[in-house]
């Protein structure tokens, strides 16, 4: 029998970036955590990993350097369990070593999945996580799950999952037609030419490259009555939230910069895909303490003028167009990695001295209500290398986990005051992922 012929894939376009732009002090990797109500079965974890796999194969993969540019390469290699022994979101990615881009440990009550970014985006890890935690229920509760007609609402076939839908909705007619001027949303008194870096939170950081993670945990419909009262979403009320929070750090001579949000957006809810891999793009939110009130109603407005004129098609088609703009250039193709690397490096310093702040919303997490009585709740933060949020919920609970390389908590300390003050009541849990 012949030699098994490998099979490569190329890294979709948004995920270009990440493997010349990893760092110790930022790993690109995520952790979703499901919180069981249960102690978790090592050798049933493993069996539903097994099987989980096979539906999402292309995370078993090692990703290699080409000449002209990265790929993933399948492996042999199969994704063990293990109790969890290290930090959160330690690197993933080592480019001297072939290793897989995803790990699945566990410790008491919670199964963590860590996945390296340019595998996939929250989304996709999402459903690998949801898809493994439903395999493992129906091992661990066999008998008494057995009869009921249980299904996850995730059946993408093999192929949808591996689609890369930046390469599919990439529509070369803009090259033509060219990009009209990126502008960002109307700040209130400044000129786009006359606006400095964003500001930047700084502090005292961590040893050895770790984290902090800050867990707010709170009732959905708590917090839904307030955004209510507002007229507005859940998510650009915390933006808001976040950026007054901001404000209270900032001193008289801070508040000349502004304060710059990055929010990632799930392009599958404006393009059609059922894709595992990355496709998400981003909106810029901006606000000016200089010039404005800094009251928390003014923040609000500011933020949904920027949501309303970033979140349109034409936005985000042009966002499109722009991941897919270096791999489609001729002259790119024939400039070797190394150059690449290089000047995507310095893009992302540039652009990511436009930030202050991240905050990602995954949304409600739905899973059979039969497992309801299984599980706890859900969880999700990023490694980074300033200061980022991750929120999602299930079953009645809202999960906003904070990160940091920070030693100070006084941000969490002042967003969770202000969230209290509207009478919505918190649990707190701190570093729980090292020390519970």
């Amino acid at each position: 029998m012949g030699k098994k012929e490998t099979q490569w894939a190329k890294l979709d376009n948004a995920a270009k970036i990440f493997p010349c732009t990893t760092r110790n002090q930022d790993t690109k990797v995520f952790r979703f955590v499901c919180e069981l109500k249960e102690a978790v079965i090592e050798a049933d974890l493993q069996q539903a990993l097994d099987v989980t796999v096979k539906e999402f194969p292309f995370f078993e993969t090692v990703l290699r350097r080409g000449l002209f540019w990265y790929y993933f390469e399948d492996s042999s290699r199969k994704a063990k369990v293990r109790e969890e022994d290290r930090p959160p979101c330690g690197p993933l990615y080592d480019k001297n070593k072939k290793g897989l881009l995803f790990s699945v440990t566990y410790y008491k009550r919670r199964i963590n999945l860590e996945v390296y970014h340019a595998i996939t985006d929250g989304t996709g890890a999402l459903n690998f996580l949801r898809t493994l935690v439903y395999h493992y229920l129906l091992i661990r509760h066999k008998e008494e799950l057995k009869d009921l007609p249980l299904q996850l609402d995730y059946d993408a076939s093999s192929t949808q999952r591996m689609d890369d839908s930046f390469d599919r909705y990439y529509d070369s007619r803009r090259e033509r037609h060219g990009l009209k001027e990126e502008s960002l949303p109307e700040i209130p008194g400044r000129k786009l030419a006359s606006i400095p870096g964003a500001y930047m939170i700084k502090g005292q950081r961590l040893p050895d490259y770790r984290i902090k993670v800050i867990r707010g945990t709170m009732p959905v419909e708590e917090l839904k009555k307030i955004v209510k009262k507002y007229r507005t979403t859940m998510t650009i009320f915390l933006t808001a939230l976040i950026i007054s929070s901001i404000g209270e750090l900032m001193t008289v001579r801070e508040k000349r910069k502004l304060v710059g949000i990055v929010v990632p957006v799930n392009l599958r809810h404006y393009f059609k895909s059922e894709s595992a891999r990355n496709f998400f793009g981003t909106i810029d939110v901006w606000y000016d303490f200089d010039e404005c009130s800094g009251e928390f109603e003014d923040i609000m407005a500011q933020v949904e003028r920027c949501f309303r004129s970033e979140l349109t098609q034409e936005k985000l088609e042009e966002k499109l167009y722009q991941y897919g703009a270096l791999e489609k250039n001729p002259a790119a193709r024939i400039v070797p990695l190394i150059m690449k690397d290089f000047f995507m490096n310095l893009g992302y310093e540039y652009t990511d001295r436009k930030y202050t702040f991240s905050i990602s919303n995954i949304g409600a997490v739905s899973m059979p209500e039969e497992f309801e009585k299984y599980i706890h709740l859900f969880d999700v933060f990023i490694s980074t290398r300033k200061y980022q949020t991750c929120i999602c919920s299930y079953g009645g609970r809202l999960t906003m986990s904070f990160t940091s390389p920070f030693k100070s908590a006084e941000l969490e300390k002042i967003f969770f005051r202000k969230l209290t003050a509207f009478g919505i009541p918190v649990e707190i849990a701190t570093n729980h992922y090292e020390e519970e």
